[in-house]
């Protein structure tokens, strides 16, 4: 299956949120940024949102990595695009926490 790799950034959010979130979420990784901030692994995010394997049109949040949206041989750019976005809205909703894609878009020879 076709894919652009790991599809979201990793996002950085204050030492203070993240506690905030250790209160719902007890185990919730994260690596040390500096002494004000900590990166959390966005697959974490969006796995814990039940993304794993649910798909719109022909594109899929893999199976074996919920960070990577792959093309189950049909997908169109809205597809994916549709995708993401729900993801990311879930997990801004669950979490507070907003995440970016990591892939460039491009639409008709113009990056977006």
């Amino acid at each position: 299956m076709g894919s652009a790799g790991s599809f979201f950034v990793n996002p950085v959010i204050s030492r203070e949120h993240y506690n905030r979130l250790l209160e719902h979420y007890p185990g919730m990784p994260c690596y040390e940024v500096d002494a004000d901030n900590v990166k959390v692994p966005a697959g974490w995010l969006i796995d814990r949102q039940g993304w794993k394997g649910k798909s719109i049109g022909g594109a899929m949040v893999y199976q074996k990595q919920s960070l990577v949206i792959v093309n189950t041989g049909n997908a169109r750019a809205g597809h994916v695009v549709q995708l993401a976005s729900d993801i990311a809205f879930s997990v801004f909703e669950a979490y507070g926490i907003l995440i970016k894609p990591e892939v460039n878009y491009v639409c008709a020879g113009v990056k977006v």
